[in-house]
């Protein structure tokens, strides 16, 4: 028989969430295995690095240049009718070298004390009378290590969540096809992220250029698959590339699918916890979720020391994080959901109008305000006033 090896808890997935998680975990004392597919932390990004700013990031990790591009001061928005629409956030965000800084992550999980695999693929789940058994292929071999706790931060794939029998669910409103091309020779501001939006550019969704170093940026796009019209995000992102930056090159191309239906009824099961992606603990209007992944990571990582002190982890004393992260961000995201549905049925003269409504709001802003309940209900009213054919969901969406 092979040996068993036995932790307190496992966390699958070395991403921002995972390796916070891990960290929160080890920290505590809590004896932690962090498991990642890949041979590599940090490679295969699918993200465009666009972060927190610095006073936001150095609540986890101390900010290292060596993975820092550029700090943000401006966003641009271009809406289809082609004017530009300015917001002025000095240190909004930074652009950093992902793979550098999830690295740089679960080192810190590792010098807290969490033991760190990779090339290791969990294959499976199996409750025990103790707690849960996780299988994982491991260097080319079969391991099985017990655990009290798992925690599920292995993003998009959403293993975890379905061997934990969490329910979810990601019909085509609910997910947005990505795909993006680091490129280099692309002019433009190197602290400003710049935006498209149009039913031509990106259907339900938007394209991002994002500066890097040198003349390089991230050029991406996301849009609901639900939209497409028969051709696909890269097409979409092509004929962007191809109009816009004509002598540019690229050696990389990344995809990817983004969960953007809202959160999930619940975060847990008995034994399990799900981070970040795997939770669906995505931003549905901007599709971002880096912080929150590392945001939840803490809140996961905190109540899961709280639960097995008690020597309960149920899912009913796990809740707790649900709550937790209702109170933080879940009910604006349901909010932010069902504006969404809202957006996929505007036309490019509605995004046009919106757009220098948007403006009014925005000016002046700390930008903290504009991930608030009370910014998204006025952006719901707005819709609703400024497009007749909204008008009658103003009191079912604020």
């Amino acid at each position: 028989m092979r040996p068993i090896f036995s932790y307190d808890a496992v966390v699958v997935g070395a991403g921002p969430g995972g390796s916070t998680a891990a960290r929160t975990l080890a920290g505590a004392g809590v004896k932690t295995l962090l498991v990642e597919k890949r041979q590599e932390i940090g490679a295969a990004v699918r993200c465009g690095e666009v972060v927190g700013p610095r006073s936001v990031m150095a609540r986890f990790i101390d900010i290292d240049e060596s993975w820092v591009y550029q700090d943000i001061d401006e966003l641009w928005l271009f809406p289809p009718g082609g004017r530009r629409l300015t917001a002025h956030f000095p240190r909004c965000g930074m652009v950093v070298d992902r793979k550098r800084f999830d690295k740089a992550l679960a080192i810190e999980a590792a010098r807290t004390g969490a033991d760190v695999w990779t090339k290791a693929r969990v294959t499976g789940l199996t409750r025990t009378p103790e707690g849960i058994r996780v299988h994982i292929r491991h260097l080319g071999e079969d391991r099985t290590v017990s655990a009290r706790v798992v925690v599920g931060a292995d993003g998009v794939e959403f293993l975890v969540v379905r061997w934990a029998g969490i329910r979810t669910a990601l019909g085509l409103a609910r997910v947005f096809s990505a795909v993006q091309y680091p490129l280099t020779g692309v002019e433009g501001p190197s602290h400003t992220l710049r935006f498209y939006f149009g039913n031509t550019v990106a259907p339900g969704g938007y394209l991002w250029i994002f500066p890097k170093t040198g003349g390089t940026a991230n050029v991406g796009l996301c849009l609901s698959p639900a939209l497409q019209k028969g051709r696909r995000a890269v097409d979409y992102l092509d004929a962007f590339v191809a109009r816009h930056f004509p002598a540019s090159s690229s050696v990389e191309m990344v995809m990817g699918g983004i969960p953007v239906g809202g959160p999930l009824k619940t975060l847990v099961s008995d034994g399990v916890v799900l981070v970040g992606d795997a939770g669906h603990q995505v931003n549905p209007l901007s599709a971002g979720g880096i912080v929150n992944a590392m945001e939840t990571g803490v809140m996961a990582g905190e109540v899961i020391v709280e639960a097995l002190k008690r020597n309960d982890v149920s899912a009913q004393r796990l809740e707790a994080y649900d709550r937790r992260w209702n109170d933080r961000a879940g009910n604006l995201y349901r909010l932010h959901a069902r504006l969404r549905r809202m957006y996929y049925k505007l036309s490019d003269a509605d995004l046009d109008r919106l757009g220098d409504r948007l403006e009014e709001q925005v000016r002046g802003r700390n930008p903290d305000d504009l991930y608030t309940f009370g910014f998204a209900a006025s952006v719901v009213r707005s819709m609703a006033w400024m497009i007749p054919k909204f008008r009658f969901m103003v009191g079912k969406e604020t």
